[in-house]
C-alpha cells in the first residue's frame, strides 16, 4: 500500500492492493501538517482506524447520522460516538456505503496495518 500527495490538492490517497481505500485532504488540518510524511501517515492511521470503529459500531454510526439536523451534528455525534478527532470523524461521515463490505473492511484493516509499520519505520530511532 501507498500514499500518494496531490501538491496542488493538498490530498493524500491511501493506496491498497486493488485501488484506493481513502482519500484525507490535509489541507483542513492547518499548519500542523505541512507535508511531512509522518503527519500523513499519523492522520492517515488516524483515519483508517475511525473507518475500522465505524464498521464495527455501524448501526450506531449510522444512527448518529440519521438523527443529526446537519452534517457538522453528524461529525459532532460520530467524533463522541467514536472517540475520535473531527478529522477522522468527518472522514467517516464521508465514507461511501461500498465501503462496508468485508472485503473492503479486511483491506482497511490492512492498509492501516501497512501505515502503522511504515510509521514506526520511520518513528523508530
Amino acid at each position: 500500500m501507498s500514499a500518494h500527495t496531490d501538491g496542488a490538492a493538498g490530498t493524500t490517497r491511501l493506496c491498497g492492493v486493488s485501488g484506493r481505500v481513502a482519500e484525507v485532504d490535509h489541507s483542513c488540518f492547518g499548519d500542523g501538517m505541512n507535508g511531512d510524511r509522518v503527519g500523513r501517515l499519523k492522520t492517515s492511521v488516524e483515519v483508517l482506524d475511525a473507518y475500522v470503529a465505524a464498521l464495527d459500531r455501524r448501526q450506531e454510526v449510522l444512527n448518529c447520522i440519521f438523527e443529526s439536523e446537519t452534517v457538522e451534528d453528524a461529525e459532532a455525534a460520530i467524533a463522541h460516538l467514536l472517540g475520535v478527532s473531527g478529522t477522522a470523524a468527518k472522514a467517516v461521515v464521508n465514507m461511501q456505503f461500498r465501503r462496508a463490505t468485508r472485503t473492503d473492511r479486511a483491506r482497511v484493516i490492512a492498509d492501516r496495518d501497512e501505515h502503522r509499520r511504515q510509521l514506526s519505520g520511520l518513528t523508530d530511532d
